[in-house]
């Protein structure tokens, strides 16, 4: 196989997760036979005229930056993404708040994804959560290879952390110690390893963010950022206008000789 431009190694990485020529073609505004001569030039592995016709009329939505970003954060937490068949996967998540899954299907169904929500009841007696599927899309597909490439989940090495993604990472997995102002992030599903590349891409965001990572039970490794940090983060995401987690906000009031103003935060 001859180099590879960045753009080429794109567009076969996308071939490869699922998206057809044509697809692809319309994608990079470039005639369907540049993709099928790219794609011959560099020997990859065609599909078969049968699987070919699937893709042809799967479903393929590109969803925006924005909402890209809410899935790293809903994915970093509770959300996961589930197979359909060998080219197509959905997105779910579940949430004991029907408020906050309403606003998980707004997201969704304002790009034209279209979603259901149902109830789901646990083991505990009485007790249940909002189960939110999205409809079976190839773009869902390309996120389980790059979640779950070996069928556990992952943190991808290009994973960015902004600050919506932040904000909804901490709406699923944050919590605020009230008395020493450190936040914890239960990343109990995810390794040491991982836990550490999100240490680096927290401070890529946000700056010199102090952080640890403690292992609870000895096992299940949980980020911790200290209180200025935190004070710092909070200041960055604001408030999240979803009513059923007004309960997180409480005023964090830092210590005299810090020098810092009373902060509102998000627990």
């Amino acid at each position: 196989m001859g180099k590879l431009s960045g753009k080429e190694q794109e567009i076969i990485k996308k071939y490869n997760s699922g998206m057809s020529e044509p697809q692809l073609a319309k994608l990079y505004n470039v005639a369907h036979q540049s993709i099928d001569k790219l794609l011959r030039k560099h020997d990859i592995d065609r599909r078969s005229k049968k699987e070919a016709l699937f893709l042809r009329f799967a479903n393929y939505t590109a969803v925006s930056n924005e909402l890209l970003e809410k899935i790293n954060g809903w994915l970093l937490g509770d959300g996961s993404v589930l197979w359909h068949g060998s080219k197509q996967a959905n997105f779910q998540h579940c949430s004991k708040h029907f408020e906050y899954i309403e606003y998980v299907q707004k997201c969704f169904e304002e790009e034209n994804i279209k979603c259901n929500i149902r109830k789901v009841f646990s083991k505990k007696p009485g007790t249940h959560c909002w189960l939110l599927s999205t409809q079976y899309t190839v773009q869902f597909a390309e996120l389980r290879h790059k979640w779950y490439p070996d069928g556990i989940k992952i943190v991808p090495n290009d994973i960015k952390i902004t600050p919506n993604t932040m904000k909804f990472w901490i709406m699923d997995d944050g919590s605020l110690d009230k008395r020493d102002g450190i936040l914890s992030l239960h990343t109990c599903s995810f390794t040491t390893d991982d836990c550490k590349k999100l240490e680096n891409k927290i401070k890529d965001c946000f700056g010199n963010i102090k952080s640890s990572i403690m292992l609870a039970k000895k096992i299940y490794p949980t980020i911790r950022i200290n209180r200025l940090s935190t004070n710092r983060i909070f200041d960055v995401i604001k408030s999240c206008d979803i009513k059923c987690f007004d309960y997180k906000f409480v005023k964090h009031i830092c210590k005299k000789d810090d020098n810092i103003k009373e902060l509102e935060c998000f627990v």
